[in-house]
Formats: structure tokens, C-alpha cells, sequence
């Protein structure tokens, strides 16, 4: 009758021995790349909020029923057209939308807003700046934070000690225009998620598709005309985007959260 072998206990590679290197070798290649790849820290693009394509149609529809106010708003300018770009930043910085973060960024920066104050806006530290801005800042993406629902009274009396209701209105349908894009850009990005191997729970397949060929199509055009308004050549443009994006999810973890101040 054949004897069982007994079974040897797993032996741990004894410091400084070939195979204890061997192993330290292949662990520091696979943290070097996970580091590369931000594997080990990039949260999926599909936990960000996205929007379905019933919900996209009534919101959208809402908006146009604005028509005359987003004219006056974007044509005449009744708002500050830095400061209406600096308030787009901001509900892209609360939404996690780096697409639409580069481009209303570069929008501000040609339009006279401060390097200085994009910053601050991007890192959600508002706290220095001057009051009237920092309430509408604040006041957006607390909208954008709660969907268009209550936001805090503190925040909604200091927005009417500084601002008049027809402002205040003009101030909210800004958020509510980039609000809806950003939404649909992260839709775009879950996609991508999903072809990457981690589908989203958060949306269908249906609306992933719809929004990314929505954005495929706009995308270029936008990039196109940043680039002439900017004074730079479309290829050095398209860098700038991918470079912004691709530095927004590499510095994600150590950047505060969107509520931090």
C-alpha cells in the first residue's frame, strides 16, 4: 500500500536568500505598476453621478423653456462672462467632470480670471476669497450637491444679501446648464469604465452609448474652437485636455473632497 506524503508547510523566503529577492522583485514591479496605471488608488469613473436619457430629455426640456434668460445670460452678457465661467468650474469640480473642468477652465483663464482664484475654486478652497463671490460659489455646488433641491437657509441669505432675485436666478441656471452636461460627460465616462471591465451599477448600457456618442461628436468641435478662441493649434489643445484629465485622476487621492474647504 503507497504512503501518503506528508505535507511540507509553506516555507517564507529567508531575508537576503535568492528566492526572498526573487519575490521582493516581482512585489516592487507590480507596485510600480499599479502606480503607473493608478490601479491601486483611481476610484471607477462609474461611481460619478450620471444621468439617464429620460431624465436628460425633461431637464433639458426645462431649460429650453429658459431660452430668453440663458440668451441674456450667455449673449449679452448680463453675468460677468469670467465670473459665469468661474461658476461652471466650480459645479464641475463638484460633479467630478474633468472634461468640462478643462474646458470652462480655459474659458475663465481667457476670459481674465485669476490663475489664483481657479485654483482655489478647483481645490474647494474658497474660504479667502472675497464674500460675494465665495457665497455664489458655495451656493452652486451646494445646489449641484443636493440636485437642485433645498440647499442650507445660511447659504440662500447670504446669496439674497448679495445678490438680487433676478440675479440669483441667472446664477442658478448656470449651475443647472453645466450641472446637465456634467452629468452627461460622466455618463461618457462610464463607458469607459464599462470597457475597461467595470460596468457601473448606476447606468444602462443604453445611456452609456447615447451620451459617449454624443460626446465623441461635440468633443472635437469644442476642443476646435477652445483652440481658436485661445490662439493655440488644435494638436497642442487636445494635449492640454488629455494631460488635465489624465493629471486629475493621478492626483485624485490627495486632492480634499469636493465639501472640504
Amino acid at each position: 500500500m503507497a504512503t501518503r506524503k506528508a505535507s511540507r508547510p509553506r516555507r517564507t523566503p529567508v531575508r537576503g536568500s535568492s528566492r526572498a529577492k526573487a519575490v521582493g522583485r516581482r512585489t516592487g514591479r507590480t507596485k510600480a505598476r499599479k502606480a503607473r496605471t493608478g490601479a491601486a488608488s483611481r476610484p471607477a469613473r462609474s461611481d460619478k453621478r450620471t444621468i439617464a436619457i429620460g431624465e436628460f430629455a425633461v431637464r433639458l426640456r426645462a431649460l429650453l423653456a429658459e431660452f430668453p434668460t440663458l440668451y441674456a445670460i450667455w449673449d449679452k452678457p448680463e453675468i460677468d462672462p469670467a465670473f459665469r465661467e468661474e461658476l461652471m468650474v466650480a459645479v464641475a469640480r463638484q460633479n467630478d467632470a474633468p472634461y468640462c473642468n478643462w474646458a470652462h477652465r480655459t474659458w475663465a483663464e481667457s476670459m481674465g480670471a485669476s490663475e489664483q482664484e481657479l485654483a482655489k475654486i478647483e481645490a474647494s478652497k474658497l474660504g479667502s476669497l472675497a464674500g460675494r463671490k465665495r457665497a455664489a460659489l458655495e451656493y452652486v455646488r451646494a445646489l449641484a450637491s443636493a440636485d437642485f433641491k433645498r440647499v442650507p437657509r445660511e447659504l440662500r441669505a447670504r446669496m439674497e444679501s448679495f445678490y438680487t432675485p433676478r440675479e440669483i436666478r441667472h446664477i442658478e441656471l448656470v449651475a443647472a446648464v453645466m450641472d446637465l452636461v456634467n452629468r452627461s460627460a460622466n455618463t461618457y465616462e462610464a463607458m469607459l469604465s464599462r470597457l475597461q471591465g467595470k460596468p457601473g451599477e448606476k447606468t444602462r448600457i443604453t445611456d452609456e452609448m447615447f451620451f459617449s456618442s454624443v460626446f465623441l461628436t461635440v468633443a472635437p468641435a469644442l476642443v476646435l474652437l477652445l483652440a481658436r478662441y485661445s490662439g493655440r493649434s488644435f494638436v497642442d489643445t487636445t494635449r492640454s485636455l488629455v494631460g488635465y484629465v489624465q493629471g486629475h485622476y493621478a492626483q485624485k487621492t490627495t486632492r480634499p473632497s469636493p465639501g472640504s474647504d
